[in-house]
């Protein structure tokens, strides 16, 4: 057994019915949590139904030349579910620095979104500087939501800012804001808010390493209803693949990417848990790519 898959309990099925091996660079883990959640819960159900719906889809990109079943990729499963942020803080982190120190790229699988600020803050530790490149309806830099609550998932990107001076963030196409979030962001110069693919090739191509991270509710509801914050008028999902795929050919580096706020209990015919499993599915195949 590995360090990092300790606090990892095995599931079924595994991601794409694939489990691969230890030894594989890219390591994916599911992250229940929802307790920040502010609106819809059941965000903490996300992992085991994105897993359930993957092994429906084809697994051949004919873009690429490859399939699933070619790719380097190990499912370590799950950490328990947990209530307590601070708690789900420590055992993301104590899992993320265990890839980290084994070289080993993490793919998260949330979870409502206040699961990114462990996997990040580890992160940059050993990295020293990293921009987020985050794809949301909302920018989640409010400084407390609910009233009182500082860490939840609509502050975390405000207590990333925070965590470290290292941290930069990309948004790309955000499009619900309050006048507080707006406000911070045109105060920082560590913010970039991107209304189209190149320039969010300009922002990327300029930094290292880079850390990417999709709340599904950057998706238009239309093609992504299983989510606690709906808003209209989002990315529609090839819109949100050729962005993914252009943050990952033109960063020098990637170390990480999260899928957040997938909420089956909401969710119609399974579609934002299937869109949720085809992203990771072509993650990993672009990030394949770039070897």
């Amino acid at each position: 057994m590995k360090d990092f898959e300790f606090y990892l309990a095995p599931v079924a099925p595994t991601i794409f019915g694939r489990k691969g091996r230890a030894e594989d660079g890219v390591v994916v883990f599911g992250v229940p949590f929802d307790s920040s959640s502010s609106r819809m819960p059941g965000q903490r159900f996300a992992p085991r139904r994105i897993r359930e719906v993957s092994v429906e889809l084809e697994t051949f990109s004919p873009s690429l030349g490859v399939s699933v079943e070619e790719l380097s990729f190990y499912d370590a499963g799950d950490l328990p579910v947990v209530t307590d942020y601070v708690v789900m803080q420590e055992l993301v982190a104590k899992v993320v620095g265990g890839l980290s120190e084994a070289g080993k790229l993490p793919v998260a699988l949330g979870g409502d979104h206040s699961i990114t600020l462990p996997i990040v803050a580890k992160l940059v530790e050993k990295l020293g500087k990293l921009l987020v490149v985050v794809f949301d309806a909302h920018m989640d830099l409010r400084d407390e939501w609910p009233w009182g609550v500082r860490f939840s998932h609509a502050t975390v990107m405000r207590r990333l800012l925070e965590a470290s001076e290292k941290i930069s963030i990309a948004y790309y196409s955000p499009r619900a804001f309050s006048e507080e979030e707006y406000r911070y962001a045109k105060s920082s110069s560590r913010i970039h808010v991107l209304e189209s693919v190149e320039k969010l090739k300009d922002v990327v191509g300029s930094s290292s390493p880079v850390y990417i991270s999709l709340d599904i509710d950057s998706v238009d509801p239309a093609f992504a209803p299983g989510t606690g914050t709906p808003e209209p008028m989002g990315l529609t999902p090839r819109e949100a693949v050729t962005a993914l795929r252009t943050v990952i050919e033109q960063a020098g580096e990637v170390v990480g990417f999260d899928v957040v706020e997938v909420n089956p209990l909401v969710d119609c015919n399974d579609i934002t848990s299937l869109l949720a499993a085809k992203l990771v599915m072509e993650f990993l195949f672009w990030f394949h790519s770039r070897k």
